[in-house]
């Protein structure tokens, strides 16, 4: 059984058809981080795209002021 590295905090900070973001808490680090999560089948190749160049960017951002984006992944799920 596979448990999740990061515990979410109750609520989330936006939520809307297509994301959500939360504030969560590493287990290991005991790190408060933030977690942006799409729901990619609810949005048009175009703004897919655009999210996947936002990702990039904000991955090479190195500034005090803005947060530190320490991962991204994508998860196919089937159900």
């Amino acid at each position: 059984m596979h448990t999740s590295p990061l515990l979410l905090l109750p609520a989330a900070f936006n939520v809307s058809a297509a994301a959500a973001v939360y504030k969560a808490v590493c287990k290991r680090s005991n790190q408060v981080v933030v977690l942006k999560s799409y729901q990619l089948s609810a949005i048009c190749e175009l703004y897919q795209h655009q999210i996947f160049r936002e990702v990039a960017l904000h991955a090479s951002l190195k500034h005090e002021h803005v947060v530190q984006l320490s991962g991204a992944f994508q998860v196919n799920l089937h159900w």
